[in-house]
């Protein structure tokens, strides 16, 4: 204690020397700067076997080019509930008491087939011989049926994959709902490639689901960007390998490494794991994260040293599955240790937090309208536990003397983007976070580059509580040979509080556009001039404009 308030008051002898430095909290790393990952691609990204969710062809119409005509009166639709009827009455309710040709019988057929497919149906509808007395047509409804699920291939997973997709030959007729969400799941195995094929089947109606499986095993990525602060080194790298299907178990491997340009500043590693268990999607994950830092540029004359140590596991589950809709719940626990000395040797401070989460995620994808849309949304509480020698409320060793470690947080996203026309999509994402306590450093929200306040460095307004809200309108994307590019522009604004005997609120608003995009399906890249419009800090100068560049690359 005698050392860390000798630290402390050479700190603030140091600061009150350099003005700049006053306003550059000598803080541990922040949450999004231990995350580094998050800003590279994700390693696979799964195949959406959306050919197989097309309606099953009604075979040619054996009245093409026919003259024949007659007043359609009634039709009479069998192989379907009672319930089904009315809704696939659509596909002839326009044209009852017309005159129709035979020809459009096909169309009725296939408008039937449509319509049943909306509702997630999967079938085949038929006109059987008949002869049409009174203006009545008879069409029969085959309801399909995977009676087999072959799946070929020899990477490891190809035992969990056939598992996975065991329960599609077990429902009566092929609802879609069901039998997308266990096709996604195996597809979302890491490291497998799927190529679904179906096939007629040997009895009517069935069909057989053909599934190879092929393996991508490994995959490198590479990037880098100059989102950092000055403290922490202005252009920084990061590289990260995935291993994936070890086991056969749905594993993955993954091994990250990022640093500032001259190693110094931030040096952040990380190992993780993860396997499915059974088949139903329940993934079990887990992952340690060292980081060691040692600030430059104004603190440089402090020599301060900081090392993070973070462990996290977590399970996570998938209520909802679909190409459309997905909803995932998810339960964890992350051990955070952290510690900062000041002339490379004297402690000046050490937090020890142990927090237990719950979160729900979803997102949904439609159509309003004739336009595309989708809206992501997820909600998290996290509650700090006095357990496994995590610092106490009040303790010396705390960065903030108000902190407490074991504070109950409520975090929440939410995103959305409508495209109301080809070539212009409009984009806002947001977060919120609610607390009635001073947190600890990792647990505070962060506003800067790495988050919402493009513009402003990583933290440069950490709060306890707030909320950010940032809007885009994108144009594009221009697809050339070689790649994609979309211009944007953006508004960003963020508005912070720290509770505490000194607590205080800070509002970073920022504008500005640029460019992101691919090439050759590789490198993605984005381009970014960012005008702050508030001072980092309250009372300060306005923020510097800033150019914002972040590269990131695939291999293998």
């Amino acid at each position: 204690m005698i050392l860390r308030n000798i630290s402390f008051g050479l700190i603030v002898c140091l600061l009150a020397a350099h003005p700049v430095a006053a306003q550059v909290a000598p803080a541990l790393p922040s949450r999004q700067e231990l995350q580094p990952g998050q800003t590279l691609a994700p390693a696979l990204a799964p195949r959406d076997p959306s050919g197989l969710f097309e309606q099953l062809p009604g075979g040619p119409c054996p009245f093409l080019g026919s003259d024949l005509s007659f007043t359609l009166r009634t039709v009479d639709l069998s192989g379907l509930p009672p319930e089904w009827e009315g809704i696939a009455s659509e596909a002839w309710a326009a044209r009852i008491g017309q005159s129709i040709s035979v020809a459009e019988l096909c169309t009725i057929r296939d408008d039937v087939a449509r319509l049943l497919l909306a509702r997630n149906l999967l079938a085949r509808v038929e006109i059987p011989e008949q002869k049409i007395v009174d203006g009545t047509v008879r069409l029969e409804v085959v309801p399909g049926r995977f009676e087999e699920v072959r799946v070929t291939g020899s990477a490891p997973a190809t035992a969990l994959v056939r598992k996975t997709l065991e329960p599609v030959t077990e429902a009566e007729r092929i609802d879609l709902n069901v039998i997308q969400r266990y096709l996604l799941l195996a597809a979302d195995i890491p490291g497998v490639v799927l190529v679904p094929t179906i096939r007629a089947g040997s009895t009517r109606g069935g069909l057989v689901l053909e599934v190879a499986v092929d393996r991508k095993p490994v995959t490198l990525s590479l990037g880098g960007q100059n989102f950092n602060s000055r403290t922490q080194g202005r252009i920084s790298g990061i590289a990260r390998l995935s291993i994936d299907g070890l086991t056969g178990h749905g594993d993955r491997t993954t091994l990250l490494a990022s640093t500032s340009a001259d190693f110094r500043e931030l040096q952040v590693y990380q190992i993780g794991q993860e396997y499915r268990i059974g088949a139903e999607g329940l993934t079990a994950r887990g992952s340690f994260t060292y980081a060691i830092g040692r600030p430059g540029d104004v603190l440089a004359p402090l020599d301060l040293r900081s090392r993070s140590l973070v462990g996290n596991i977590e399970l996570a589950y998938p209520l909802v599955r679909h190409r459309r809709r997905n909803l995932s719940l998810v339960g964890g626990l992350d051990l955070v240790d952290q510690r900062t000395r000041v002339f490379q040797t004297l402690p000046l401070s050490r937090e020890q937090a142990r927090i237990a989460y719950v979160r729900a995620s979803g997102n949904v994808s439609s159509r309003y309208g004739d336009d595309p849309a989708s809206l992501s949304a997820s909600i998290e509480l996290r509650q700090g536990l006095d357990v496994l020698g995590a610092t106490e409320q009040g303790s010396f060793d705390l960065t903030r003397p108000f902190a407490d470690p074991q504070a109950m947080v409520v975090r929440a996203n939410l995103g959305g983007r409508y495209s109301p026309a080809r070539n212009v999509s409009f984009i806002a994402n947001g977060f919120a976070q609610y607390t009635s306590s001073a947190l600890v450093t990792y647990e505070q929200m962060g506003i800067g580059n790495l988050s919402i306040g493009r513009g402003y460095d990583p933290n440069a307004a950490p709060g306890d509580r707030g909320a950010a809200l940032a809007l885009e309108v994108e144009f594009g994307p221009i697809v050339r040979t070689q790649g994609i590019v979309a211009p944007f522009v953006f508004f960003d604004a963020a508005r912070v509080t720290n509770l505490g005997p000194r607590g205080y609120s800070d509002t970073l608003r920022s504008v500005g556009g640029g460019l992101r995009g691919n090439i050759m399906n590789h490198l993605d890249f984005g381009l970014t001039y960012a005008h702050p419009l508030d001072p980092a800090f309250p009372g300060g100068p306005r923020a510097d404009d800033r150019v914002l560049v972040t590269l990131s690359a695939t291999f293998l």
